[in-house]
């Protein structure tokens, strides 16, 4: 399924969050825990649980479009608490048929029988972060698997009966060249996975990366890579329909191209992130973050706020413009009020960041180069 929302609650996307990692990686700045001991799977599955049950008790939610375990490490978990949860989410939501069930999972800690039982549990999209198959930059990565393994795991999941597998790989890494670039790409896209995820390694705050910045290839190469591996990509039959995602024809992350324009999602876990449209206004809910205050209050839910009228068109943008389809005015109006006339609107063109027609509006090249730019036009 390939959806766009056209009304932010005419369906509903479920984010469920599985915080804890055998190491917490350099460049990381999710809600990712490096595990102390033994995972404490039964108390965060009962947290869960809670979570979901307050979640539901006193509101309706449209149809699951896709459900999303994201971490941290999601494989870690068992696939009996994969499926445990999958069937409170069934008992207490409606699940579309073609619902997408995605499962976050590193290839250090897979083994065939483990993939096998998350497919037979509910999981039908498997997104393996295999980050490079070149030795030397998972090591700078500080990856626990090897490229043999991750090579082996993009494998032995593609035998098995998920409907789609996802390849997530960086670029301008350390130890990297425009050769071994390419190569990941290409052992990517050997596997037979229907979709890869190609992004850019970037240094974020508060991650080892940013007290320790790694060498690595100038901006200038970086952007040369860019453009070299879209390339690469569309030759091989993969269809860039986001900044950094790519895929087979019909196998779009019906998850990520949800919540990308703008409709609404519930999560659930220690930290996660909810937009609901309620009444006509867009509400944003946050769990309580770190894993033991989460299991341990009561209510899940930290902080509820509100987005108000005039920060619209810069949420609904923020994702939106990340996604390679033109925008209809009709739906820019709708969800954020956006209309031709607007002065961001008409910044951009004056720029050349965007084009217009009567009916719709989409980025330029230019734009999609810069996109950080016309974003920051819209909080002005």
């Amino acid at each position: 399924m390939e959806q766009l929302a056209t009304q932010p609650d005419a369906a509903l996307a479920l984010y469920v969050h599985l915080p804890w990692c055998i190491r917490r990686c350099p460049y990381c700045d999710f809600n990712a825990h490096a595990l102390k001991g033994a995972l404490p799977e039964t108390a965060y599955l009962n947290a869960l649980k809670t979570d979901l049950q307050q979640a539901t008790e006193h509101r309706s939610f449209p149809p699951l479009v896709s459900i999303f375990f994201g971490g941290g490490t999601p494989s870690l978990f068992s696939p009996g608490a994969i499926q445990q949860i999958l069937d409170w989410i069934d008992a207490s939501m409606p699940i579309t048929p073609n619902c997408e069930i995605t499962l976050e999972a590193n290839p250090g800690t897979l083994e065939t029988e483990k993939l096998s039982g998350f497919c037979q549990a509910g999981i039908n999209r498997l997104s393996l972060g295999v980050q490079s198959f070149h030795q030397p930059s998972l090591q700078a990565l500080g990856r626990i698997h090897t490229a043999e393994t991750a090579y082996s795991a993009c494998s032995t999941a593609l035998s098995l009966d998920f409907n789609s597998v996802n390849i997530d790989l960086m670029f301008g890494l350390p130890q990297q060249t425009e050769a071994t670039a390419l190569k990941d790409l290409d052992r990517a896209i050997q596997t037979g996975c229907q979709h890869i995820s190609w992004y850019e390694l970037t240094i974020e705050p508060n991650t080892l990366f940013a007290h320790k910045p790694p060498q690595r290839p100038d901006a200038d190469t970086r952007a040369h890579w860019t453009a070299l591996g879209q390339k690469h990509l569309a030759a091989a039959g993969f269809n860039q329909y986001e900044v950094s995602a790519f895929c087979q024809p019909g196998f779009m992350c019906q998850h990520n191209s949800w919540i990308w324009s703008f409709g609404d999602y519930l999560g659930i876990g220690a930290g996660a992130h909810s937009k609901l449209t309620d009444a006509k206004e867009h509400i944003r809910l946050v769990r309580y973050r770190h894993p033991t205050t989460y299991i341990d209050r009561p209510n899940k839910v930290e902080v509820q706020t509100c987005i108000k009228p005039h920060e619209l068109p810069f949420e609904f943008l923020l994702n939106r413009l990340r996604i390679m389809q033109p925008i209809a005015w009709e739906t820019a109006q709708t969800f954020a009020g956006i209309t031709p006339s607007l002065q961001p609107i008409q910044q951009a063109l004056k720029k050349g960041f965007m084009t217009t027609t009567s009916t719709h509006f989409q980025l330029t090249d230019k734009g999609r180069w810069f996109l950080d730019d016309v974003i920051s036009l819209f909080l002005e």
